[in-house]
């Protein structure tokens, strides 16, 4: 059996893509299963998908945690979200970046691919180059790294059950297939360790208020308190595309970003609005409503 995991955003395609894929398999006679993964239902929110493809009958229903393969359609994530996880060694990463798989640093022994999907999607007319629909052609590549389904299968599939612009989807499919890059072998690096937001304020952690004795305060029985994940600080800048830049010698301080960003991530100083990219999901408003323009929207993949 082959496992696939998407990893991506609201908007980008995910789990059209992991259907995609299972469709094209279907269509070459095996048994397939994609289903999706995600919490808040917004643009931009981390989503992740799945694909099981296999010649007989899968009869597995949970996620996915061991992946044969993992594609990532926004590098943003890798600096929040272990893409790797559970990724085999002798499995495969295919990523959407411009830049060539040598120059990617992941912590997996799998080969690496890059293609530059997002260039693709913008030039086929596929969303905007702010947030373009990159994941046909990802999918794309992804039959070119693996070979898990044919490429006239997958074009098929896509010209018949792709949402829109269904020929412009085949195209990018197509153009992507061409323009792959690797594979490379990866090489394991050392995980970070995740911040406690305990470690971050003086608020006293949970297990710390909690009394040796509780019969010395109530006669009732007390409920157990599990570790909670929030404790783990989220930054949510990690759901970012695009990110503000702030010409200083063009802001005047006059405080309208910091007053309709809906995160509350851009604070006004002396020398102008300075943005908290830990918290900004790049919406944009602040750029919209700069009243001498000093706000500009580029690519995070520039920054990360």
């Amino acid at each position: 059996m082959i496992e696939v995991r998407f990893h991506g955003r609201g908007g980008q395609g995910s789990v059209v893509a992991s259907e995609l894929l299972a469709r094209a398999a279907f269509e070459e006679g095996k048994d397939v299963q994609a289903f999706p993964m995600f919490g808040v239902e917004r643009r931009g929110a981390p989503v992740t998908a799945f694909t099981r493809i296999d010649d007989k009958k899968v009869r597995d229903h949970s996620k996915i945690h061991t992946p044969d393969i993992v594609i990532v359609l926004d590098t943003a994530l890798m600096e929040a979200v272990d893409v790797t996880e559970g990724l085999k060694d002798d499995g495969q990463m295919v990523i959407n970046t411009g830049k060539e798989p040598s120059e990617m640093k992941v912590n997996t022994n799998a080969d690496v691919y890059t293609v530059d999907a997002s260039d693709i999607a913008v030039q086929h007319g596929l969303g905007t180059e702010v947030a373009p629909i990159v994941n046909t052609a990802i999918l794309g590549a992804v039959s070119s790294a693996t070979g898990m389904v044919e490429e006239e299968s997958l074009i098929d599939v896509i010209l018949e059950h792709a949402p829109a612009k269904n020929k412009a989807n085949a195209e990018a499919a197509k153009q992507a297939y061409e323009e792959l890059q690797g594979p490379y072998p990866g090489e394991k690096l050392e995980s970070p360790e995740r911040t406690l937001l305990s470690e971050q304020t003086d608020i006293p952690k949970s297990e710390d208020l909690l009394c040796e004795d509780p019969e010395d305060h109530t006669d009732l029985p007390r409920t157990p308190i599990a570790d909670c994940n929030s404790e783990y600080l989220n930054k949510t800048g990690s759901w970012r595309t695009v990110r503000p830049i702030v010409d200083l010698d063009t802001c005047i301080s006059c405080g309208e970003c910091w007053k309709y960003c809906p995160d509350v991530a851009i604070f006004v100083e002396e020398e102008g609005a300075v943005v908290d990219f830990d918290f900004c999901k790049g919406c944009g408003i602040c750029a919209e409503i700069c009243p001498v323009d000093a706000i500009d929207m580029e690519k995070e993949e520039k920054y990360v």
